[in-house]
């Protein structure tokens, strides 16, 4: 399970991967249990790697969920919210700080912390929409400058674009977010 995932690592360092190279050779051969010792080292190495940057992978998640989980409850609308609100908005930052009883791949906690930011901007909608109710609406910006921005006039155009959308929302009564 180690060696598959290892060698696909970029940053993985020429030690292990000459120790996993040497490790595929003893046990290719007919005589691999005289090097039971070696066999040993090399496995015991390439599961070391395996291990810390599974502990790193699954740290950065806890880390990134528990700021996450920090910057929800200063959403402004947070504290007036019911707990039982509050804990379904908050349930999928909360999983994300919890050491799993059975070990993720490492890919999987990658992902997951990946997945945060998204996950924190859902949450703080979700808070806002609940406080806010029906008049909240968010605008997408991002597909303002979905082909990029060159220049000046480019830039004015999606800033125009933008407070257009936003000045008839708010005309019409709704309070916007941004995402």
């Amino acid at each position: 399970y180690a060696w598959p995932f290892l060698r696909n690592e970029a940053d993985l360092n020429e030690e292990i991967r000459s120790r996993a190279s040497s490790l595929e050779d003893v046990l290719a051969r007919e005589t691999f249990f005289r090097d039971l010792p070696a066999i040993e080292q090399y496995t015991h190495a390439i599961e070391s790697e395996y291990a810390r940057r599974f502990e790193d992978a699954l740290q950065a998640r806890i880390d990134a969920y528990t700021v996450a989980l920090q910057e929800l409850m200063k959403t402004p609308g947070w504290a007036d919210l019911a707990e039982g609100t509050k804990h379904t908005i908050a349930a999928p930052l909360e999983r994300g700080t919890v050491r799993d009883t059975e070990p993720l791949p490492i890919p999987l906690l990658r992902s997951e912390r990946d997945a945060c930011e998204m996950r924190l901007r859902t949450a703080i909608q979700d808070v806002l929409r609940s406080y806010e109710g029906e008049r909240l609406v968010a605008v997408n910006v991002g597909s303002y400058f979905a082909g990029g921005i060159d220049t000046e006039e480019q830039l004015d155009a999606a800033l125009a674009g933008i407070r257009e959308e936003c000045a008839h929302l708010i005309g019409a009564g709704k309070k916007v977010v941004l995402s």
